[in-house]
């Protein structure tokens, strides 16, 4: 049994023995040369600096530009001045409200958000907790009252190794900590019957949510809601989380075909149904809604082929694509613009927010306000 655990579960089996802080973190940079594996470096990426997000209509946007009908390809300078006024601006009046709320007297809830799309793996604790275990990027423990995943397609953890997991995911963020006070985790994966492989028929891949709170922000209630659609592992699981004296604060985690209406007619419904009021909406969770999902979002072909033509018009403005080796004459536009863009997100998070945002939201299928 003990042979088979240290095969298998490598990760799991070392943090059963307790290591200390700076035995963690050597063997967390550095897997491979202590057996850990499968990767040296579990890559982490920011959510960035405005992770608050809104869905708009067309209408919406023929409304408040004042046109006839929905904008179509036109000059990068236009394109900007749609991001400006739809994101820009959405980002300077949040926050603005959330400094408002800050200079008035209030209870702090401090959530860190983990949000990964494990195709086909069964996680492990060093790779759920790489935000925390990179002490030059990614999160301190203690800035953090509360810890949520959210996986899609993952593989469910057997009970014997789920209670390792568990264990050690507690061990870890308490080794970590000044004040070792986090609570015992919960874990929950969504009802499906089908997977998205064909290899999973038996045992289907699935989602999964995770949460572990201090003990000093425990809920009074946990709500737990989901949405398997058709049975398949495409859908929500999410839960609720009632707090003392500071209310309720609803965490989402969903596998999408993208942004398309029908994909939300029943993630908000059935959480309202389940842990909420109809006729509150979204506002019967006044700490807020965090939603994390795989999007299946895709670039535009069309607006692609389009902004290759337009953006190389001054490219002293987007000094990123001169690292670009020439394309062949015979590369598609939209292909040659994809490579552009792969190398502008390379650059710094404030970089790429500033100077080519507005270009990675114009050629989203969907566009959404970030």
């Amino acid at each position: 049994g003990d042979d088979f655990s240290v095969l298998r579960f490598p990760v799991e089996r070392f943090l059963s023995n307790r290591p200390t802080k700076v035995a963690l973190l050597a063997a967390a940079s550095t897997q491979r040369r202590f057996g850990l594996g499968p990767v040296d470096e579990m890559p982490v990426q920011s959510c960035g600096a405005h992770p608050m997000a809104r869905i708009y209509s067309p209408e919406e946007v023929v409304r408040r530009m004042k046109l006839d009908e929905p904008p179509c390809f036109g000059p990068i300078d236009d394109s900007i001045k749609e991001h400006n006024m739809f994101v820009t601006e959405h980002k300077e009046l949040m926050s603005k409200v959330g400094e408002d709320m800050k200079s008035r007297p209030h209870k702090s809830l401090r959530l860190a958000f983990i949000q990964w799309n494990a195709l086909m793996v069964k996680p492990n604790t060093f790779q759920l907790l790489a935000p925390f275990l990179n002490e030059e990027k990614g999160f301190k423990a203690d800035e953090v009252d509360v810890v949520t995943i959210v996986l899609q397609e993952n593989m469910k953890l057997d009970s014997r190794r789920e209670k390792s997991f568990l264990t050690n995911l507690q061990f870890v963020l308490n080794l970590l900590s000044t004040t070792a006070n986090w609570g015992y985790p919960s874990i929950a994966y969504l009802g499906n019957i089908r997977g998205t492989q064909a290899k999973t028929i038996l045992t289907p891949n699935t989602q999964t949510l995770i949460y572990v709170m201090r003990e000093t922000h425990q809920p009074t209630h946990v709500c737990n809601a989901e949405q398997s659609i058709h049975g398949g592992e495409k859908g929500f699981i999410g839960a609720v989380f009632d707090f003392p004296s500071m209310g309720k604060l609803a965490v989402v985690g969903a596998h999408l075909k993208g942004w398309k209406a029908k994909q939300f007619e029943h993630i908000f419904p059935d959480l309202l149904k389940n842990c909420g009021s109809p006729e509150l909406g979204l506002d019967s969770f006044p700490l807020g809604v965090v939603f994390g999902a795989d999007f299946n979002e895709h670039l535009h072909s069309e607006s692609l082929s389009h902004l290759y033509k337009t953006a190389l018009e001054d490219t002293s403005q987007y000094p990123a694509f001169a690292r670009v080796q020439a394309a062949s004459a015979d590369e598609p536009d939209n292909i040659k613009m994809t490579k552009l863009l792969t190398e502008a997100l390379t650059e710094p998070l404030d970089i790429i927010d500033s100077t080519y945002e507005p270009l990675l939201w114009v050629v989203c299928e969907d566009r959404l306000v970030a």
